[in-house]
């Protein structure tokens, strides 16, 4: 199936002022696994990595270590998230929006057919009334992750509302049965930041259109954590029952210790597509001497696929040629930096 990317941005990394909530509907895709499953480390591994990449600019996506027998990345925040859904007993499985979209066959699962199932359901979400959205801010210092969001209810509602923020690492080496102990886990479901799976009520009884609440939260990061491939994810559920519906989810995908982006007197970039279909060229203007640079291309999941430049650059307008021609098709990040700074830019290639 082709698939057209649209609506591509430029990123920059940052983490001072308060993000305007945008009116916009973000899915919500969960892999159901557990390190001492078999599929979920051969077939169903790469099976969520075609998952990560047809949806990563439309949907919130991590993995739920739920199984209480797993001794290596278990936590009861993931195994508390899990069971507010559907149930299943397959390892792995693939839920949006808290719905199983996974294709099962007798014993087995339709990878292909659950690719499409998941994207399909990621894609209807963007046409779904758009009730409340939110995003956040946060400081980082000595271990201690302290984060505002600010939820904006876009139309009339009524019921119990829950704000929950939840800690995601990235690059987490553990084993995974069909890999062995050196398998790198993306996207890990960590821990919430309140007490309680769902987070704190933002809301009760009847809310007006365009009203906003604020929410603070601190929680000190785990030491086993790798903190600077640590990032952060809002949802927002609805109580229903004693289950939590999903209405909306928010991330930036920023890494909680990451450096501010490069300022304007000092950098400007003036020339880079945001769809390359073979090569290209990155044209920027460096108005003071830069050292130490270099520019980068990552995959989604923060590997270095292509090294550009490493050097220093002289005050003045610098080209490089960037060839992708032995690329994947999928979404990557440009990433340009200098000292403690840097300058992220997403783009897809597409051939």
């Amino acid at each position: 199936m082709k698939r057209i990317f649209t609506s591509l941005f430029l990123l920059f990394i940052f983490c001072g002022a308060q993000s305007q909530v945008q009116q916009k509907k973000m899915a919500l895709v969960t892999k159901k696994t557990a390190t001492w499953c078999y599929p979920c480390g051969t077939w169903g591994w790469e099976l969520q990595e075609e998952i990560e990449s047809d949806n990563y600019d439309k949907a919130v996506i991590f993995e739920l270590l739920s199984s209480s027998s797993d001794q290596y990345l278990y936590n009861s925040t993931a195994a508390a998230i899990q069971n507010n859904f559907p149930y299943t007993g397959s390892y792995p499985a693939w839920f949006v929006n808290g719905a199983d979209k996974t294709e099962y066959a007798g014993g087995g699962v339709y990878p292909s057919i659950t690719r499409t199932n998941c994207e399909d359901a990621v894609d209807s979400t963007s046409n779904t009334i758009i009730l409340a959205n939110c995003s956040y801010t946060f400081s980082y210092s000595a271990g201690i992750l302290n984060a505002n969001v600010q939820t904006k209810f876009f139309n009339f509602a009524s019921g119990e509302y829950f704000l929950g923020l939840y800690i995601i690492e990235d690059h987490v080496v553990a084993y995974q049965n069909g890999i062995g102990t050196s398998a790198v886990h993306e996207h890990v479901l960590r821990a919430a930041m309140s007490a309680t799976w769902y987070g704190d009520k933002i809301a009760a009884g009847s809310i007006a259109k365009n009203t906003t609440y604020s929410n603070s939260f601190s929680k000190a990061l785990a030491t086993s954590y790798d903190h600077d491939n640590v990032w952060l994810a809002a949802i927002i559920w609805k109580k229903n029952g004693s289950k939590y519906e999903y209405i909306n989810a928010y991330t930036n995908h920023q890494s909680v210790t990451s450096v501010p982006e490069i300022p304007a007197e000092k950098f400007r970039l003036t020339s880079f597509p945001n769809l390359v279909s073979s090569g290209t060229q990155l044209s920027f203007v460096t108005e003071k001497q830069m050292n130490g640079v270099t520019v980068s291309v990552y995959d989604i999941v923060g590997k270095e696929v292509k090294n550009i430049f490493a050097g220093q650059l002289e005050p003045g307008t610098h080209s490089f040629p960037v060839n992708v021609s032995e690329m994947e098709n999928g979404y990557y990040l440009l990433r340009i930096f200098s000292g403690n700074e840097q300058v992220v830019r997403k783009f897809v290639v597409q051939k």
